[in-house]
């Protein structure tokens, strides 16, 4: 009885761990949208002029839908505990938005790589290195959401850099396959500290819950007994 109640206090606690990392994301939600078009708007005023008008709409425009498409209200997590298989299925869709935000990036980085204007070149490297950092707060919750963003938004930047001819770009290419791990490294780190964190509340709500349970029955014993010694 003891090992069937314990496997099943592990599985109450691990679902309640993942709802609410997927809260606290899903709160993050509209910042985190505001955030990036403000950025992507940044983006687009620093590569005009240097870029195709037309590449800057589209990517600008596919910018707008990957954020929005995770804003609108079907897509938001229910506030007050919502169901195992909502969280299940809002952390699954979530992982995809990851993925396609980190690839919005990626394509700006290296698809809209302002070649031959050195200043903004320099401000790409900054500019993508401020959008890795920046989305870990956003991400670092949920245990696959950062990897799933940085990988395809730093990768094909990273390749792009690598297979230049240019001995800088080289490095810089080899920089960002190294700042991309160190930023993974941090990454886990923080998760598993959220992740123990709230372990350990939940199982502290646990044993505090099975310890009035026990305390109730031993009072309930004691009365019996008080009763049964009265009666004889």
């Amino acid at each position: 009885t003891i090992g069937n109640t314990t496997v099943t206090h592990d599985d109450t606690i691990d679902t309640r761990v993942l709802a609410a990392q997927a809260a606290y994301v899903d709160k993050q939600t509209v910042a985190t949208t505001v955030g990036a078009i403000v950025a992507a708007t940044l983006g687009v005023i620093l590569l005009h002029g240097s870029v195709s008008t037309t590449s800057l709409f589209v990517w600008y425009c596919f910018v707008i839908l990957v954020y929005g498409w995770q804003v609108l209200p079907s897509n938001r997590l229910e506030p007050n505990d919502p169901p195992v298989a909502k969280v299940n299925q809002w952390t699954k869709r979530f992982y995809v938005h990851c993925v396609m935000a980190g690839m919005s990036w990626g394509i700006f980085a290296a698809a809209l790589f302002p070649d031959g204007f050195g200043a903004k070149e320099l401000a790409m490297v900054f500019f993508l290195a401020g959008i890795s950092a920046v989305a870990i707060g956003a991400t670092t919750s949920l245990p696959l959401a950062y990897p799933l963003f940085l990988a395809p938004c730093v990768i094909p930047f990273a390749i792009k850099m690598i297979l230049d001819a240019d001995a800088t770009r080289v490095i810089i290419g080899f920089a960002a396959i190294l700042y991309m791990a160190m930023m993974l490294m941090l990454n886990r780190r923080s998760t598993m500290t959220i992740e123990t964190s709230l372990k350990l509340g939940f199982e502290l709500e646990v044993a505090n819950r099975d310890a009035e349970s026990i305390n109730e029955m031993l009072r309930a014993e004691v009365s019996a007994r008080a009763r049964a010694q009265e009666n004889a």
